[in-house]
């Protein structure tokens, strides 16, 4: 089977750091190792250029200047099925007529990732987006109760998680708590809570051991407020800051297994979003921290308190933050809360593998 995935470059390149970007990589790599020869084709690139061969893999990844190029690579090779990942609102027309035209050749689909504005004009530009794809899927159980309401039949879809990922258990240290924010240095990140609460705990001994602070944070060079955040960690005191541009930021095995170990060293991760504005709407760190058996603190955005599974571990303040990471005790306790859930294998329906397989039960190729 010949599948592609399509998208603009600035969301759905898997060669990029991000949720979606991730999101796009892993599933064509998961389907490439399956026997299906799979594409990722995207527009808006700076140059039109081809990667071969993905990773080893059949993944073969082509940008386009143009949205039309990238339409007409899609026509000419004739691909068996096409999932939309996300394209520009100015397209959308442009892309149901190719649609129309082509379906008796190909087979569309599209996974929506983020959450739509609750108008009218967006309910309309949703139906129309959905024209003559089936099936449709959302990566989160809020974007498909938000598309059902509107009409829309929808089939969840999970962000999915190296297999890898799912470590055995481990016991926190009994000397240093490593505790660690992991993301994209922005204000909806809740980035400045984060330099709030490091700086509150730092030189305050918890139940008789030391607190580490840690950030592997990615930095947008072309937005002032993201620098702004960015100055602000590297002044910070007492805290290990690994930054990076996001935008030259390129996707290796290297880099992911750096950020596997990354999160295996860390005992706390602390995700405080203000929204899900610009990431997942089930975000992956989220998933990966729990995956790896870390004790994740977050806030009552979206799903994320559902996929915790513990209303102990959703904070609403800074304040409520510093007292959670103080309660070594408590929080250990929840850490075997985790484990069990684990245990129970409650988080592997967001393994690579099972996700491929709910996709490919869905499409049907």
């Amino acid at each position: 089977m010949n599948i592609v995935f399509f998208g603009w470059v600035r969301v759905c390149d898997p060669m990029k750091i991000g949720g979606s970007e991730s999101l796009t990589r892993r599933l064509a790599l998961s389907l490439s190792c399956r026997g299906h020869n799979v594409a990722v084709i995207m527009y808006g690139a700076d140059k039109d250029c081809e990667i071969k061969k993905l990773f080893g893999n059949t993944v073969t990844v082509q940008y386009y200047c143009s949205f039309y190029d990238a339409l007409k690579c899609l026509s000419d090779l004739r691909y068996d099925f096409v999932f939309e990942m996300y394209i520009q609102k100015r397209f959308y027309f442009s892309y149901l007529i190719f649609k129309r035209k082509m379906k008796a050749y190909m087979k569309f689909s599209i996974i929506f990732m983020t959450a739509a504005e609750g108008s009218i004009k967006q309910w309309l530009r949703n139906k129309f987006r959905v024209k003559f794809c089936n099936p449709v899927f959302a990566v989160s159980p809020r974007l498909i109760k938000e598309l059902q309401k509107k009409g829309i039949p929808a089939v969840w879809l999970p962000p999915p998680v190296p297999d890898h990922y799912f470590t055995v258990p481990r016991e926190m240290a009994k000397k240093k708590i490593i505790i660690s924010y992991i993301g994209r240095i922005d204000a909806n990140k809740g980035v400045d809570s984060i330099i709030k609460v490091f700086r509150d705990l730092q030189n305050s001994p918890c139940d008789g051991r030391s607190l580490e602070f840690k950030i592997y944070g990615y930095y947008d060079s072309n937005r002032k407020e993201s620098i702004a955040l960015h100055n602000s960690l590297q002044k910070l005191p007492g805290i290990e800051y690994f930054a990076r541009r996001r935008e030259s930021y390129q996707y290796s095995l290297t880099a992911e297994e750096q950020m596997l170990d990354f999160i295996l060293g860390t005992d706390i991760l602390i995700l405080p979003y203000k929204n899900l504005k610009g990431t997942l709407d089930l975000p992956l760190l989220l998933l990966e921290g729990l995956a790896a058996r870390c004790i994740v603190i977050s806030t009552d955005v979206g799903d994320v308190p559902e996929i915790i599974g513990n209303q102990e571990l959703i904070v609403k303040s800074c304040q409520e933050m510093k007292e959670k990471i103080r309660n070594l005790a408590c929080l250990e306790e929840l850490k075997k809360h985790h484990d069990r859930i684990q245990a129970m294998n409650l988080f592997s329906i967001f393994t690579s593998a099972r996700v491929a397989e709910k996709l490919l039960q869905f499409a049907k190729f």
